[in-house]
């Protein structure tokens, strides 16, 4: 397809690259700087840092994370020398998300030599809103989406011109794609088929090439930490319920699921599935992607149905990761998708370039095709949210960028960190009761200590199921505490024994609830304050009355 278009049009995609990139980074920006925050992004922003600085082992139990380790470090070094906080955070994530814009446009330069529909596909991802504004987060996001571009990329180049060293990188590229993020896998598992079944000769020496790459990887990382990040590593659905009930592992959290109810699940509950969910949080956001990826498959005539690849693979991680996070998190496509919303936006280019070499074999006016698919696409990418059920998810994100306060969430929130700075004993860790996740993130910003479950409460709280026994009972609340998680027992003994200084905003199991009666029990409150339209109170426990009198002379 070379051919099709003369020098001049790369004169055309510069001009559009130009566009595409300066849209990009005034979008981000606008989300670096006004973003109100969420779980993620603070529970990558504390631990990142507690794990550079060494204030705390990962994978053990003082601090049992479930995700994968290299993004913390990535991000937890950054933090160290260019300092701690979410702007900084944010930054980081921004200029790495502009590499995915320049991998997509060498990617389909490289497939179809038309370098306009190159530039078409990076304005493309750069068009989507949910996918800027998740590439402007103090998350992995950004980087697991230049990441699985890289393997596209190494994937195309290899097909093309293989050697050994080729397939190695490729398996050095997803073993650190997999230890940035879990779900990851099955970019390995859509790519590496089409990556063997490409090669023309000694596939199985590729193969094993590519599987001592990940090797490469996974090995100096799982000796690193050897204490529990091998559990981790291989939890993941399906795959842990069927070893566990094959009794070839022995998975804390199996037990926890049979013991007890909660957020956290790795079963396939197709029971949750929503319609609602997915055209709020997948069907609208990514409108413009699914357009273009189902454009390739309608449009691509039987000698380019190779191009068939790349929609294909969109469509795959996408069901993939709907059906896998249904039990724990109904909306998480959302963000999951950005990851690899790329690919989608390679199917825009690989659509541009059909166009143009279908409309020259019937003589058709190629440029007002293009002009007009390309109008389209970005069209849905912008404006399908606006038919969102729910108002969170009408014109997403716009609901995460708008402040509904006077004071901005970010100065609120330093307000409130220089609050419990002052009122609050350094030396001492200290229990955050919330369900605002600014809370235990104002605690990381006054550099106070806090539990990990502090970071997410009601996420990480799970409700025993009736008729264990005694020996079950304290068997599960074992395995919670070793994973992080809490029950009422366990809140009842922070209370009571655990914690002298306790930050109540709001009991995360019930707002109505006695718990800051309770509370009030035991300890005295010494300091209160505004935040987010609700109180905020400091407790420190009262000394203990012991009940002799010392008489004086």
């Amino acid at each position: 397809m070379s051919g099709l278009f003369t020098h001049k049009d790369r004169w055309i995609a510069a001009g559009l690259l130009a566009l595409s990139f300066g849209y990009y980074f005034y979008s981000v920006m606008d989300t670096v700087t006004n973003a109100r925050t969420w779980v993620d992004e603070v529970t990558y922003l504390v631990k990142s840092y507690r794990y550079v600085t060494g204030q705390v082992n990962p994978y053990t139990a003082t601090d049992p994370t479930w995700y994968m380790p290299l993004y913390f470090y990535e991000l937890g070094l950054w933090q160290k020398y260019m300092g701690a906080g979410m702007t900084y955070g944010r930054l980081l994530s921004a200029g790495i998300g502009a590499l995915s814009g320049i991998v997509i446009f060498d990617i389909v330069r490289r497939v179809t030599g038309n370098w306009t529909a190159s530039a078409i596909a990076t304005a493309t991802l750069f068009t989507v809103p949910a996918v800027v504004f998740y590439f402007g987060t103090a998350t992995p996001i950004s980087t697991v989406s230049l990441l699985c571009l890289l393997a596209v990329w190494m994937v195309v180049i290899g097909v093309s011109r293989p050697t050994q060293w080729r397939s190695l990188c490729l398996g050095v590229l997803f073993g650190v794609l997999y230890f940035y993020r879990q779900n990851m896998i099955l970019v390995l598992v859509a790519l590496l088929p089409v990556y063997i079944l490409g090669l023309r000769q000694n596939r199985a020496n590729h193969f094993a090439t590519v599987l001592i790459g990940i090797a490469i990887v996974a090995a100096p990382i799982l000796l690193t930490f050897p204490d529990r990040l091998l559990s981790y590593a291989i939890r993941l659905p399906l795959i842990t319920p069927l070893l566990s009930n094959l009794n070839l592992i022995n998975d804390p959290i199996t037990l926890i699921q049979t013991n007890t109810t909660g957020a956290v699940g790795l079963n396939l509950a197709f029971s949750k599935f929503v319609l609602e969910d997915l055209l709020d949080a997948y069907l609208l956001p990514y409108a413009g992607l699914i357009l273009a990826a189902g454009a390739v498959v309608i449009l691509a005539p039987e000698g380019l149905r190779i191009l068939w690849v790349a929609p294909l693979i969109f469509f795959f991680l996408s069901a993939t990761h709907y059906v896998g996070s249904l039990d724990y998190c109904q909306t998480c496509i959302l963000p999951y998708t950005a990851s690899y919303a790329g690919i989608g936006a390679l199917c825009a280019g690989l659509a541009v370039s059909v166009i143009a070499h279908v409309s020259k074999d019937q003589k058709l006016p190629s440029w007002v095709l293009i002009g007009l698919f390309a109008v389209a696409v970005i069209a849905y990418n912008q404006s399908a949210s606006s038919v969102a059920t729910r108002d969170e998810y009408r014109f997403y994100p716009q609901a995460m960028l708008s402040e509904p306060r006077p004071i901005p969430e970010r100065v609120e929130t330093e307000q409130l960190a220089a609050f419990l700075r002052e009122n609050t004993d350094p030396t001492k860790s200290i229990l955050p009761v919330h369900d605002l996740v600014t809370v235990p993130y104002a605690l990381f910003l006054a550099d106070r200590r806090f539990p990990v479950q502090g970071l997410n409460l009601r996420h990480s709280y799970r409700v025993l199921t009736p008729g264990l026994s005694d020996s079950e009972r304290q068997i599960t609340y074992g395995n919670l505490e070793r994973e992080g998680l809490w029950a009422d027992e366990t809140l009842d003994n922070w209370i009571a024994k655990a914690y002298d200084t306790i930050v109540y905003q709001v009991d995360p199991r019930d707002r109505d609830s006695n718990l800051e009666a309770t509370i009030g029990e035991s300890f005295a409150r010494t300091a209160s304050t505004g935040f987010r339209g609700w109180n905020v109170h400091v407790y420190q426990r009262r000394p203990v009355d012991t009940g002799l009198q010392i008489e004086t002379p």
